[in-house]
């Protein structure tokens, strides 16, 4: 009865020390992967503040330019496209129509 509890116990053992290696290799990949993710958004942080200084030097450029004052504040939020009614007898069709641009128009990215 010995030998079967003994044999019972090696194996719970060796059961118990496998699943704290494989536990100890999850955690080491997942640390692996979590630096490399804070370390993206770091470098995307500092790139991002660099674009929005730049945009800030483009603003003022701009409004010295054309005479206007800067922009205070944040931007304005964007406004959706308005669906079309379909063309109806005795109006143009959507390839006849005079396309508008503006210079106030936003750029989407």
């Amino acid at each position: 009865m010995e030998a079967v509890s003994s044999a019972m116990d090696k194996k719970t053992m060796i059961h118990v020390a496998a699943e704290l290696v494989i536990v100890a290799g999850v955690t080491f990949w997942l640390n692996g992967k979590i630096n490399g993710q804070t370390d993206s958004i770091t470098k995307l942080q500092k790139e991002n503040a660099e674009l929005k200084a730049r945009l800030e030097r483009i603003e003022q450029f701009l409004s010295q330019a054309t005479g206007n004052p800067p922009p205070q504040g944040a931007r304005p939020p964007k406004q959706s496209k308005k669906r079309r009614p379909p063309p109806g007898p005795g109006t143009k069709s959507e390839d006849e129509e005079e396309v508008i641009s503006s210079s106030d128009e936003e750029i989407e990215i």
